[in-house]
Parts: C-alpha cells; structure tokens; sequence
C-alpha cells in the first residue's frame, strides 16, 4: 500500500525521485561518520541502508533501504 505524501514532503518540491537517486548512488545526505561507515559495511554486508535529506522547509526525509533490498521508503521524522 502506498500511503499520501505528507504536506510537508509535498510543499518543499523536492522531487522524491531525487531523492532517491542520491540514496542509489551513495549520496546520503546529512548522516554523521559513523553512519555513512556503517552504509559502507551495510553495502557490504547486504544491510539496511539510510540516508538523510533536508528539505527546504526545515524538515527531513529518511530514505531506507531494507537488508534484502527489497523496498526502500522514504518517511518524514514523525513517521520514523
């Protein structure tokens, strides 16, 4: 089931298909040391993958991509 996008998403125009082409190419956005490693080691591994996007109007996208990559979704922070 795919659900609305939320207004927030909808109002920054920032196109979800950009977003998730930058997840894709291993342009994680905003994620600190640690977690850009750990995407490294998922990469390697066959782990969940995340990304971190600002958008315009102060909130965030978390992009994740499941161990088996089998979907990846994207969520505002009070749907993570």
């Amino acid at each position: 089931m795919i659900s609305p996008i939320n207004s927030d998403f909808r109002n920054s125009l920032i196109s979800p298909a950009l977003l998730l082409a930058r997840h894709q190419s291993g342009d994680w956005g905003e994620l600190s040391a640690h977690n850009r490693r750990e995407n490294e080691l998922s990469i390697r591994e066959g782990l969940r993958v995340l990304s971190n996007y600002p958008l315009p109007n102060g909130s965030r996208v978390w992009v994740i991509t499941e161990s088996d990559r089998s979907s990846t979704c994207l969520l505002l922070p009070d749907e993570y």
